[in-house]
């Protein structure tokens, strides 16, 4: 999954790779891209996967959060992980997530109220802060105030809201061991990105 999310060329002038919608979007796992590979990911003509790739991964280091241990592991290949995602992706198979369609014992929200009322609750749990912001008195919510933080008690999980380009959890650079916030140098260009979401 992660080979096809990032298949995309490099952008140099840029620093990220090319738009594309089927860059993931994850939470709870951190990793590297070395953009110096090109991608071999095998896809259709719509640009579906079809399979791995056929040469060297792009992706490395990858890391789980360990609820148990409250830490980032390495990915071990002989374990089974739960997966969320959206029902875009799961049963539409969007952005050309075919390998989807063989996942075993899967579940779906099918119902959009469903979905917003879960998003609607986790926000809900945030501990609130109030700021004034011209005339007008708003609230926002912060990463610390994240009940991830506060009611689950996973104070290692990486999560950064503050922060446009997240909490440093995809890297791009040549492999080697993640860490959080660490920037990568790729030619004379030094980016960190991270799309890190929490999904529910």
């Amino acid at each position: 999954m992660l080979e096809h999310g990032v298949s995309s060329p490099y952008n140099s002038e840029y620093g990220h790779l090319d738009e594309a919608g089927a860059y993931p979007c994850t939470s709870g796992i951190k990793y590297r891209i070395d953009t110096s590979i090109e991608s071999t990911v095998q896809k259709d003509a719509s640009g579906g996967w079809l399979g791995g790739p056929t040469g060297e991964y792009r992706v490395n280091s990858v890391e789980i959060y360990d609820k148990e241990s409250n830490s980032y592991k390495p990915l071990d290949l002989n374990k089974t992980y739960k997966v969320a995602s959206t029902l875009y992706m799961f049963k539409g198979l969007g952005n050309g997530y075919n390998m989807l369609a063989t996942v075993p014992n899967h579940s779906y929200i099918n119902k959009n109220a469903e979905m917003w009322q879960f998003l609607s609750e986790y926000v809900s749990n945030f501990t609130q802060k109030d700021v004034q912001n011209s005339n007008t008195q708003m609230s926002y919510i912060t990463s610390a105030g994240s009940p991830i933080y506060t009611k689950l008690g996973f104070s290692n999980f990486s999560l950064n809201y503050e922060n446009p380009n997240g909490a440093g959890n995809v890297i791009y650079g040549k492999a080697s061991p993640v860490t959080p916030g660490e920037d990568a140098e790729i030619g004379s260009v030094a980016k960190t990105a991270d799309y890190n979401m929490y999904m529910i």
